[in-house]
């Protein structure tokens, strides 16, 4: 316990005084409250409009903050980490007496720092915002039954996200070629997917097993609605599809890929000079 108070300690007076960190966290908590927010106004503006109201729309307040998390958190932990390399504090920290298990485990706190803040970011703007729709607009228990049940994998969507963040932040040698590298990664799997589906076999079938289309299931209404899911996956195999992913399936595998990208990067890292 002692060591992880140190190692957070020593990370934390590094990341504070970082803007990146402010920024991103900044951004996340503004963009759900002006999501939000609009919403109420527009209540306010004319009645006939529905409020933003909780118990009753977890799923749209877990949508807003998944959708606007991704991005700036991935962002966020890669420039984290990556400057690191370009400073040279890996080697510095361990001249200064931590093992390099010790660093590395340093900024895996990072990534649960981050994940941590934006998890919560949703559930304390939903809460601040909700009563600004007027009566009955937040109503005890507050925690429905899907948001009971959504709420631990958004968690577990966000320390994924940061996970491969973290991975390419440890293996680039500079702050933009790890941006690029975690770009790439987001923005190419989309295309590898089409071409997948696209040259048939058992192609298309591995394709629904690439991690952002496994991620996002975590946090997709179709996950937690067995009606949807079905009228989704009869119009999906009507097409010669494979049927997407059940929530069981992808809580497995994003937590196989957070394991294999953290085994992976420390496999890498303890080979490589500091």
């Amino acid at each position: 316990m002692n060591i992880i108070r140190k190692l957070f300690s020593i990370e934390w007076i590094k990341i504070r005084r970082r803007s990146v960190f402010w920024v991103v966290v900044g951004v996340h908590i503004m963009l759900l409250a002006v999501s939000l927010g609009i919403q109420q106004y527009m209540h306010a503006v004319k009645p006939t409009n529905s409020p933003f109201q909780l118990p009753a729309d977890w799923m749209i307040l877990i949508q807003i903050g998944s959708q606007a998390g991704m991005l700036l958190l991935l962002i966020g932990v890669t420039l984290l980490i990556a400057s690191e390399t370009a400073w040279r504090t890996q080697r510095q920290n361990v001249i200064d007496g931590l093992s390099r298990g010790e660093y590395f485990a340093g900024k895996i706190l990072i990534v649960l720092l981050l994940a941590g803040i934006f998890w919560v970011d949703i559930i304390v703007v939903g809460l601040i915002i909700a009563p600004f729709g007027g009566e009955g607009s937040l109503t005890w228990p507050v925690l429905s039954p899907i948001a009971q049940q959504m709420l631990p994998n958004v968690l577990l969507y966000l320390l994924a996200l940061g996970v491969t963040a973290f991975m390419c932040g440890m293996l680039a040698s500079t702050s933009g070629a790890a941006l690029g590298m975690i770009l790439a990664f987001v923005m190419i799997q989309p295309l590898i997917s089409g071409v997948m589906i696209a040259r048939g076999g058992y192609l298309p079938v591995i394709s629904r097993y690439l991690p952002m289309d496994v991620f996002s299931n975590l946090v997709s209404v179709g996950s937690y609605d067995a009606e949807r899911l079905a009228l989704m996956n009869e119009r999906i195999l009507s097409r010669k599809m494979p049927a997407l992913l059940s929530l069981h399936t992808s809580q497995l595998f994003t937590v196989i890929y957070i394991a294999v990208f953290i085994g992976f990067t420390w496999f890498i890292f303890r080979k490589r000079d500091l």
